[in-house]
């Protein structure tokens, strides 16, 4: 198990559950929890147990310096499947190329592409993706995924009937957003599932720390350690190696850096 999953064997169970009751129909898992709880390791693992069983992988990774940019984490998922884009009616698939920004006689294509035949055509084209095989649609760092990208994945997401389509998504909790995509309104909402990280336990960071540092600190330390990260993997990784460049020393009261 890589060292970015330390202590997340449970939620690597539900993982594989959920792939599996993916198969027979439409569902959505959302990873949830704050910054640095490791959400972006659990949803990386989902996608290689989704290859290794060979199932279709769309994957986008959208950034929040690219949320203004339209179609962006749906150009990231769909650029690249040509071939179902050619089986859609002429309408819709020109509706969706101009939004990918394929259409080479387009000016300022995103922002002219027609949003309803937009998103009748992702729909299609995840239906169309679906007949041959599961596939999983999956979204790290969905909070900031672009507005026209979120509606038209949303709207699909919520009209997918019998296809095997896995939505797998990470969000950021700590942001303030409502949930994404609108997966907690009816007919999505029966087939959402929420998989929130919890902090780790102590001996979890502890295997955490050493696998990823070495030498781990006295245990007065690590105990101090653990209190101050909240069990947050991210903050425990950055508290270990501030420990280990001598820049703190976990005692009470000290300032952290």
């Amino acid at each position: 198990m890589s060292a970015a999953l330390v202590g997340r064997e449970e939620e690597l169970q539900r993982l594989e559950l959920f792939l599996a009751t993916a198969a027979r129909g439409p569902r959505a898992l959302l990873i949830e929890g704050p910054a640095g709880a490791g959400k972006t390791s659990v949803w990386q693992a989902g996608l290689e147990a989704a290859r290794a069983t060979g199932r279709r992988v769309l994957a986008a990774r959208p950034t929040q310096a690219e949320a203004s940019f339209a179609y962006a984490g749906l150009g990231d998922l769909l650029r690249n499947e040509s071939a179902a884009l050619a089986d859609l009616t002429a309408p819709l698939r020109r509706a969706l190329q101009v939004a990918l920004l394929l259409a080479p006689d387009t000016v300022d294509a995103a922002d002219a592409a027609d949003q309803q035949a937009v998103a009748l055509a992702v729909l299609a084209v995840l239906s169309r993706l679906a007949d041959d095989g599961p596939l999983v649609v999956a979204v790290d760092d969905v909070q900031w995924l672009d507005p026209p990208s979120a509606l038209v994945l949303g709207y699909a997401a919520r009209r997918l009937e019998r296809a095997p389509v896995a939505l797998l998504a990470s969000w950021r909790t700590d942001t303030g957003s409502p949930v994404p995509l609108g997966l907690d309104r009816p007919p999505a909402a029966e087939r959402l599932e929420r998989l929130a990280l919890p902090p780790l336990s102590l001996g979890a960071v502890q295997r955490l720390l050493k696998d990823r540092l070495g030498p781990l600190p006295p245990r007065p330390a690590l105990l101090r350690l653990h209190e101050l990260a909240g069990g947050n993997p991210f903050f425990a990784l950055e508290l270990g190696r501030a420990v280990q460049a001598g820049t703190l020393r976990l005692e009470p009261g000290e300032r952290l850096p």
